[in-house]
């Protein structure tokens, strides 16, 4: 799902040196957390980009905020609570329209399968309320 940027957002051609500016980075995954030192990666075209950042009482001016936890992308049989307390069904929808999609259980999106990106953009933050365990291989 694409963003279009913030109302108030500038093009980076008329940036300058001196100018104060917010810097928002979406749909970044942690990779490791060491102290105050954070790992993480950012899809790229071609591979993903690992950055480095600060977070913490030592860095007021940078905060991080979950807007899903480690457990998204969504599995087919997960249920998932959003911000208001709604919960959604995860369910296998047909492989041609993307596989897995979110159903509200209740109000009028109830019989709509969502795409988990356009629930997590709208909805968010996120988090599990039930997940199946994974059942092992048995030929392991």
């Amino acid at each position: 799902m694409t963003r279009r940027p913030a109302a108030d957002a500038v093009a980076p051609t008329t940036l300058q040196p001196g100018d104060v500016v917010d810097i928002t980075i979406r749909n970044a995954r942690i990779v490791d957390v060491t102290g105050d030192k954070v790992r993480y990666q950012t899809p790229a075209r071609d591979a993903p980009v690992v950055h480095i950042v600060h977070l913490g009482p030592d860095w007021p001016l940078v905060t991080a905020t979950r807007v899903a936890p480690a457990e998204w992308p969504p599995r087919a049989g997960d249920v998932w609570r959003d911000r208001s307390g709604g919960t959604w069904h995860a369910l296998q929808h047909l492989p041609k329209h993307g596989g897995v999609r979110l159903f509200a259980t209740t109000g009028s999106a109830q019989a709509v399968p969502w795409e988990p990106a356009r629930i997590l953009a709208d909805h968010g933050p996120m988090e599990i309320a039930f997940r199946e365990p994974q059942r092992k291989d048995p030929d392991e």
